[in-house]
């Protein structure tokens, strides 16, 4: 199986820069790739702090092993996942998939529009879970 490995940075694209650590890639106009082994694909992603991976058009991730896919996507916390355009993480451990999701610590949020903005709570659908420890499933609920 090929595979591709550097050990010096990668830059492509007008104004994308990688920074001076080991193995950051930017590739797209303005992508920034500012932290060790650190990934920004696409025009204006983001990446900052270690291991982060932002794909996307003005994508951000923001914390160590954060992962930010899709377009104005933005993880922010360690260990924190985005996927979808527009959906966010705001903390640690946070996961939300969906266009315009959002979740907080340890919460996760699945689904267009879900919001799990209480700690360690879970939103399915179009919910949204605020309080602490808190589950909704289905459109247009809140706990």
């Amino acid at each position: 199986m090929p595979c591709l490995v550097w050990a010096a940075n990668y830059e492509a694209g007008d104004n994308a820069d990688a920074g001076s650590l080991p193995r950051a890639t930017a590739v797209g106009s303005g992508a920034t790739a500012s932290a060790h082994r650190s990934t920004a694909l696409e025009a204006g992603a983001t990446a900052s702090e270690t291991y982060p991976i932002a794909v996307g058009q003005h994508t951000v991730a923001k914390g160590s092993g954060a992962t930010a896919l899709g377009s104005e996507a933005s993880a922010e916390g360690n260990s924190s996942t985005a996927i979808g355009t527009e959906s966010k993480t705001t903390a640690d451990s946070a996961v939300a998939v969906g266009a315009e999701s959002e979740a907080a610590q340890s919460a996760t949020a699945l689904g267009f529009n879900s919001k799990a903005i209480g700690g360690s709570s879970v939103a399915v659908g179009a919910d949204n879970a605020s309080g602490d420890y808190s589950i909704a499933v289905g459109e247009e609920t809140q706990y």
